[in-house]
């Protein structure tokens, strides 16, 4: 258990406008418009966070750990004391909110129920009971154990959502006539509600799994009326907070490049998106925005927002459909940042708590924002540029996208002349000096990108032990590991890749039954013709998609293809947030590959299996498989107990299990499977089957991840073992019209068969031979890579392989 508390010295530096300032603080970069006053990290792990002001007016914060509820004296904030620590079951989640002289405390793990402090003689008597509420809701009804979250609204009604009654729909509790024994007076849809708000008898409920929020009129407790429901920008509605004038709710999505939603409301039946809103340090990371919070003062109108991987956040939202971030406050460099910001205590202060680091509390500086808003349109044709960056330099560097029409909207904290650089791939980057005032917005302001001259490329792939043309290969330019620009070879070999932006490339290419390209750099223009050459062999990084499909029962966690975007339970990584660091490129088949709560994407409800196309092998080889492989298998109640099952095939119905993986991996771990033509008999049209499931009577997360897949034939004679001679000899090597097999005088007499392979695997003639000395082969195959087997009376074997050329 950590003990320590330390305070941070800051020099502030203004630049442009004296209302910005600038903080240095712990993690190498600064915070701006936000004081660090302290930092207080007394236990290991912590949640959520709330503030409440004794009958005094001693100011108190309200933290969750992982083990209890911990009461903090404000009295000096830069020296918060610990008043109380409330013992509770083990869970990763609390959240609390205030009513009067009292604070409520949920939390989604263990069987506890509601805790109820009592504060009214804080600081010198806290006291604190827990109460299983009842529920008897018409789905699932009983007691209240634990719940996910709560609110409490003007009215002295209390909401609590997620908990087991009512499969997770908000729960109605009125505190006024006794706050320390609720009254059930109603409940919701039975629909799970991670998070809600109420106000004006109008419930907002984020009804996270379902991906949207619910507006529910609920004036009459025991007759709800559902007026709405709006599916939020990436479908995970994790936090819902309403503006003070009832016309505007804002929203977070907690998964990856999730993002703070704002809507007007003031119209149930008409409800708009207004704006999408993600911090500029964070525009192309996968960081989640957690819990949202709206707060008016004499400055404008604010939300200030907790995100993993920056800390609390405040955005100046006076125009919702142009959010702008105007303050900083980093809580984290590499942990898992932070949970929750409070800003309503009447000091002004803001209180915010690190999943790794505790309380801190900060003094803010709420800066009304400089706007501007324009459209960036194509210098000769006058159209919209989609996707164009703008780019705008100051202490905080932001970067927004134009829209499919060319708009944008974007802002910055200082004012004055202020640097804006415009930009997109095929076109000419334009600097510009805006001038910026937080008075007023600049409107309509256009922008004219002029196009820049684009590159072909053109090729040829073919085989390297033929020679021959390798037709329907992919071939692609990768940028940093990801595809770009691909297209496919035609009959020929050849390929063009057209209207490629000049830059710095990697080019690669692949086929089924062909080893990938190691990547090639190159950079546009280049004005010569590629020319590559495949090596045969079933190996696949899965940078291109060659052809694997997928079989699926499940309800979630499909297998797909693509740059893995990861998941994390308990803190520890479920879904990988990369593929296997043993290939090039940046991609792999992962299960549910959708990011956010571990538990939306894993395997549910049945199985998702994997297959690989068709492989025909080499007679008398050995057939060894490496792959590389993700494994995680966590939660439920039980003892995890899936399983990953890799099976074999042959075409000729049979099908053998060759493995069975069920420890989790926590990292990409290369699996070794050798002698596959030991445990299966070789048939031509060989699979190899990925197969993973949940097991629906005792529910776990399952996530499971496949790289680097390759097989090896090692081609197995053992002629150089007994025979002191060459049996045959094959000439003319390369040929173009057949090949003519003269045996050695001491094989002219013996028995066998002489048979002839494609590379992959397949026979095209096969003849007995009884004592003659030559024989002809390959008259009427096509041009390529063969293999000649010749096996005597004896068992003995020879292999070679010959060429036959166009």
């Amino acid at each position: 258990m950590k003990k320590w508390l330390f305070f941070i010295l800051f020099v502030p530096i203004f630049l442009h406008s004296q209302d910005v300032v600038k903080y240095q603080n712990n993690y190498g970069t600064t915070d701006i418009n936000l004081k660090r006053l302290s930092q207080t990290d007394e236990y290991s792990q912590y949640n959520d966070i709330w503030g409440f002001v004794g009958k005094d007016g001693i100011e108190y914060a309200i933290l969750g750990t992982t083990t209890g509820t911990a009461i903090y004296s404000l009295k000096d904030p830069k020296n918060p004391k610990r008043d109380t620590f409330i013992p509770g079951n083990t869970s990763i989640w609390r959240d609390m909110k205030s009513f009067k002289n009292h604070v409520y405390v949920t939390a989604d793990q263990g069987n506890q129920g509601v805790l109820i402090i009592n504060m009214a003689e804080a600081p010198n008597k806290i006291t604190f009971k827990y109460s299983r509420l009842p529920a008897p809701t018409s789905v699932n009804p009983g007691n209240v154990g634990n719940c996910h979250n709560l609110w409490i609204d003007e009215k002295g009604f209390m909401y609590l959502s997620g908990c087991s009654p009512q499969s997770g729909g908000v729960l109605m509790y009125d505190l006024n006539a006794n706050p320390d024994e609720p009254t059930f007076v109603g409940a919701s849809d039975a629909v799970y509600s991670h998070d809600n708000y109420v106000r004006n008898d109008t419930l907002y409920s984020a009804e996270i799994y379902a991906g949207n929020f619910s507006v529910y009129h609920i004036k009459d407790k025991k007759n709800i009326v559902k007026l709405a429901s709006q599916p939020t920008t990436t479908r995970f509605t994790h936090n819902v907070w309403l503006s003070d004038d009832h016309k505007y709710l804002f929203t977070t999505d907690e998964k990856p490049q999730g993002k703070v939603d704002a809507y007007f409301v003031g119209n149930p039946s008409d409800i708009k998106l207004l704006h999408s809103f993600r911090p500029p340090v964070l525009l192309n990371q996968n960081s989640l925005p957690h819990n949202t919070h709206f707060i008016k003062n004499a400055k404008g109108s604010f939300i200030v927002t907790s995100w993993y991987d920056e800390g609390v956040s405040v955005a100046d939202v006076s125009d919702p459909s142009n959010m702008v971030e105007v303050g900083i406050g980093r809580t984290t460099k590499g942990g898992n940042g932070c949970w929750g910001a409070y800003p309503f205590l009447p000091s002004g202060l803001i209180l915010a708590s690190d999943m790794d680091n505790g309380l801190f509390v900060y003094e803010p500086n709420y800066t009304r924002a400089a706007r501007i808003e324009g459209i960036v349109l194509d210098s000769v044709t006058k159209t919209p540029v989609n996707g164009a960056k703008i780019s705008i330099e100051g202490l905080i560097n932001r970067e927004i996208l134009s829209d499919g029409f060319g708009r944008f909207r974007t802002g910055t904290p200082e004012t004055g002349n202020i640097n804006i650089v415009v930009s997109k791939n095929g076109f000419e980057s334009k600097r510009i000096t805006k001038l910026l005032s937080n008075s007023f917005s600049l409107k309509n302001d256009t922008i004219y990108l002029a196009q820049m001259p684009t590159s072909n490329l053109g090729g040829r792939i073919i085989s390297n032990e033929s020679g021959l043309p390798v037709s329907n290969a992919e071939v692609g330019l990768f940028k940093e590991g990801n595809l770009s620009i691909n297209t496919k070879t035609v009959e020929n070999g050849s390929f063009s890749l057209t209207n490629i932006i000049p830059s710095s490339y990697q080019f690669s290419a692949g086929k089924w039954g062909y080893k990938p390209l190691t990547f090639k750099s190159i950079t546009l223009p280049f004005n010569q013709s590629i020319s590559e050459k495949l090596l045969n062999g079933y190996t696949d990084n899965f940078n291109f998609d060659l052809g694997w499909t997928v079989t699926n029962t499940a309800t979630a966690g499909k297998w797909e293809r693509g740059t893995p975007i990861g998941t994390k339970y308990n803190e520890v990584a479920a879904a990988p947030f990369n593929d296997s660091q043993n290939d090039e490129g940046n991609y792999a088949f992962v299960t549910g590959n959708i990011g956010g709560d571990a538990g939306i994407g894993d395997v549910d409800n049945g199985l998702t299996i994997l297959h690989s196309p068709s492989m025909n092998f080499i007679p008398n080889s050995q057939i060894n498989l490496s792959v590389d492989v993700w494994f995680f298998n966590s939660g439920g109640t039980t003892a995890p107990d899936d399983t990953l099952y890799i099976y074999a095939t042959n075409g000729l119905g049979d099908s053998i299990l060759i493995y069975k993986h069920s420890e989790n991996t926590r990292i990409w771990t290369t699996l070794f499977i050798n002698g596959l033509d030991k445990k299966i008999k070789i048939g031509n049209q060989n699979k190899i089957h990925f197969i993973v499931g949940d097991k629906s009577t005792n529910a776990h997360l399952v996530e499971v991840g496949i790289d680097n897949f390759k097989i090896e034939q090692t081609l197995q004679t053992n002629v150089q073992n007994i025979l002191k001679h060459k049996a045959f000899t094959i000439y003319p090597n390369p040929g173009k019209l057949e090949a003519m097999i003269q045996f050695d005088e001491k094989e002219q007499n013996r028995t066998g068969i002489i048979a002839l392979y494609n590379q992959n695997g397949q026979l095209q003639e096969q003849f007995k031979v009884d004592g003659q000395k030559n024989i002809r082969l390959g008259r009427d195959v096509i041009p390529g890579l063969y293999i000649i087997l010749w096996q005597n009376e004896k068992g003995y074997a020879q292999i070679e392989k010959w060429i036959k050329m166009e």
